[in-house]
This record gives structure tokens, C-alpha cells and sequence, in this order.
């Protein structure tokens, strides 16, 4: 059986292949340097550009409020539906995520974002009623927190796909302040998550968490507390702390 005909491109790309690896330009460690930190220096100055520019100006177009200091790494959230969004000072949102706040109710579903929030990548707030996220709160990535069931338990009223948002079970929920939810959290309907409670990762929080606890599990359980008042940092230490940094 005769072999298949090998384009010439073919074979020209697997010549060039095999000499990768067998030489390096000797640049030397400063030139390998100015290399190294110019991704990092062009990638965050492409980044200020692009916010101030591009992507704060859409994200406002959205907005009820934004406050100041607001940080976007990378493009600004997707967003759908007819709610309102209110997001604090020293906000970051890490890119991608989505916001699908509203589902064309009388009333308005409202997404409020406190102060020094980090939101990060691949989160999704999904809200018919309304979410409220507290002060100094965290979330790992691809957190979710859905305060409604999107689709009506009835088969029949599924099958209509529009208009049926009111036969839909809906509740608003909490975050207190200081709250951390882990990587892959979901925070269902109705829920109200106490401050300072953190939530492991994938975990599913279908019931209110106590301040102050860490839950896991599916559904969240509670595992223990931790401390409502941590000790402050001694000065020498925090002293010591940023000289290493």
C-alpha cells in the first residue's frame, strides 16, 4: 500500500520544529529582565487604558452607582435585565463573570455590592429579587448566588419560557459584612449568610449561616467557629511584616 502524500508545508514545519530547543541567544540576565517585567508593564498598562476608556464607561452605562476606586481585571461583567446595581468604593471584579439581575417583575431586583469587595473570576449573580453583599467580602472563583429558581416547578408553565417569572420561587439574599465564600460556592434563594462566616469551597448554602462559623458540604453544614474578634497585629510585627514585603 503505497505511504500518503506529505505536503511540503508539512514537512518544512516539522524541520523547524526539531530545532526548537537545541540553541538560545545568549542575552543574559538583564536583557532577560526587561523581557520578563515589559509583559507585566504592557499588560497592565493596556488594562488602565482599556478601564478608563472602554470598560468603566459600559459598566457605569448599567450601573445605578459606582463608587471610587473601582478596579475591572479585565472586561466588565456581563450584564441582562431590567434590575438595578449599586456597587461600592474599592471594588475589584475579576473577569469573566455575569450579572443577570431582573426578570421583569413590577419590582425592581437590585444587586448592591458594599465597600472593599473582591469579587472574582467567573461569578455569577443571578437575581429576581434582590442580593446584597456587605463590606469587605470575598469570593473565590466561580461563585454563584442565585435568589431564585429561574424556572417554575410546573412542566407546563416551563414549556411557555417567557411571562412566567411569578409562578417562580424567589427570595432575596444576604451577605453580610466580611464574609469569604470559597471556590465554587453556590448560595441559593432566601439565604442569609451571618458576618464574618466563611464558605468552603463547593459548597451549596440552601439555609441562613451564623456569623462567625465555616460551613461545607452539600448542603452546608456548619463545621465550627472562628473568632468574631480577631487580636490585632502587635506593631512590631506588622512593622516587620511590610519591611519584607
Amino acid at each position: 500500500m503505497p505511504e500518503p502524500r506529505i505536503h511540503p508545508l508539512v514537512r518544512l514545519t516539522w524541520r523547524i520544529e526539531s530545532y526548537q530547543g537545541r540553541f538560545s541567544l545568549p542575552l543574559g540576565k538583564t536583557v532577560g529582565g526587561l523581557i520578563f517585567y515589559s509583559r507585566s508593564l504592557l499588560s497592565n498598562a493596556w488594562n488602565v487604558v482599556m478601564q478608563a476608556c472602554v470598560r468603566e464607561p459600559a459598566l457605569r452605562f448599567h450601573c445605578a452607582r459606582i463608587g471610587v476606586g473601582l478596579r475591572l481585571y479585565g472586561p466588565a461583567p456581563q450584564i441582562m435585565g431590567n434590575g438595578v446595581i449599586d456597587i461600592g468604593d474599592r471594588v475589584e471584579l475579576a473577569a469573566p463573570s455575569t450579572m443577570i439581575i431582573g426578570f421583569g417583575l413590577p419590582e425592581p431586583a437590585q444587586l448592591r455590592i458594599g465597600n472593599d469587595v473582591r469579587i472574582g473570576p467567573y461569578s455569577i449573580f443571578c437575581a429576581a429579587k434582590g442580593i446584597r453583599i456587605g463590606d469587605h467580602c470575598r469570593t473565590g472563583p466561580f461563585v454563584s448566588l442565585y435568589d431564585t429558581d429561574v424556572h417554575p416547578t410546573d412542566a407546563e408553565l416551563r414549556r411557555q419560557n417567557y411571562g412566567t417569572m411569578e409562578a417562580v420561587a424567589s427570595a432575596p439574599i444576604v451577605i453580610e459584612d466580611d464574609v469569604w465564600l470559597g471556590v465554587g460556592a453556590t448560595v441559593l434563594k432566601g439565604v442569609t449568610i451571618g458576618r464574618g462566616a466563611i464558605v468552603g469551597a463547593g459548597a451549596v448554602v440552601a439555609r441562613d449561616v451564623p456569623p462567625f462559623t465555616i460551613v461545607a458540604g452539600n448542603p452546608a453544614r456548619v463545621l465550627r467557629s472562628v473568632a468574631a474578634d480577631p487580636a490585632p497585629v502587635p506593631a512590631a510585627a506588622a512593622a516587620g511584616s511590610d519591611a519584607g514585603r
